[in-house]
């Protein structure tokens, strides 16, 4: 599916092409085909990465509350997006529902 990733004010900041995963509940992997994210948001995706991938999760709640703080979605679909993680520069992940320990939520958790 083709689709744009925009933010509650519905800015565009990338066009995507995606899949939902067969084994995975509300995740997606897909490819970047046109990149329009701002530099500031681009770093807090990186920061976020970062401290998930290096299990730092006592670090992560500030800036998983900056990076949720931009209401990332699905244009189309109108999905919010959770755990967005790019990688090689157009290589994307993300959730469809925020996953909490007690299952998936659709908004992120004091939002």
């Amino acid at each position: 599916m083709i689709d744009y990733i925009v933010d509650k004010d519905c800015n565009e900041y990338a066009r995507i092409q995606y899949r939902h995963s067969e084994d995975i509940e509300y995740y997606c992997t897909g490819e970047i085909l046109e990149y329009a994210i701002p530099r500031e948001l681009s770093n807090l995706i990186k920061e976020y990465t970062e401290l998930v991938n290096g299990m730092s999760l006592s670090l992560l709640d500030d800036v998983e509350a900056k990076l949720y703080s931009y209401g990332l979605k699905l244009k189309d679909a109108n999905a919010s997006i959770f755990d967005l993680e790019i990688t090689n520069g157009r290589e994307i992940t993300f959730f469809t529902k925020y996953p909490t320990g007690r299952g998936f939520v659709d908004k992120y958790p004091g939002s």
